[in-house]
């Protein structure tokens, strides 16, 4: 991976698209912190990332599936780490409900658990600025 340099503001949605094996997966596995960087710099709001775990950088991962868990619901699959963040249900549905009608999913939030497949040049990997863990 080389130089990667872009800024992602509050509440935006960060979507990387490109060919099979192009780093994608392991950049957005380095930013939130599953894979270790072997050199550069990390910042987020000018706080530098590095030995930052990965539950505390309030970010979360939305995949080519919808379906990080394909036993859950939609709903189920975007409220999952701010109910294990403890955040309260009343501001949890709301962010719920902000992040499904952003990206479209309103009406798939509270289908049993099937499997959805978004169009490949859509998103293979990215991350959601705006639900996955405490704001």
């Amino acid at each position: 991976m080389r130089d990667a340099t872009f800024a992602v503001r509050d509440g935006e949605l960060f979507i990387l698209v490109g060919p099979s094996v192009c780093g994608k997966s392991t950049l957005v596995n380095m930013i939130v912190g599953l894979e270790k960087m072997s050199g550069g710099d990390l910042r987020v709001d000018g706080w530098p990332m590095r030995g930052v775990d990965p539950r505390d950088r309030d970010m979360a991962m939305v995949f080519q599936s919808y379906a990080i868990y394909p036993h859950m619901s939609v709903r189920e699959n975007i409220d999952f780490p701010l109910k294990l963040a403890k955040v309260p249900a009343e501001e949890t549905e709301s962010r719920v409900s902000q992040v499904a009608e952003m990206l479209r999913l309103s009406v798939l939030l509270d289908l049993g658990a099937v499997r959805i497949e978004l169009p490949p040049a859509l998103v293979t990997a990215g991350l959601n600025a705006s639900a996955g863990a405490p704001g």
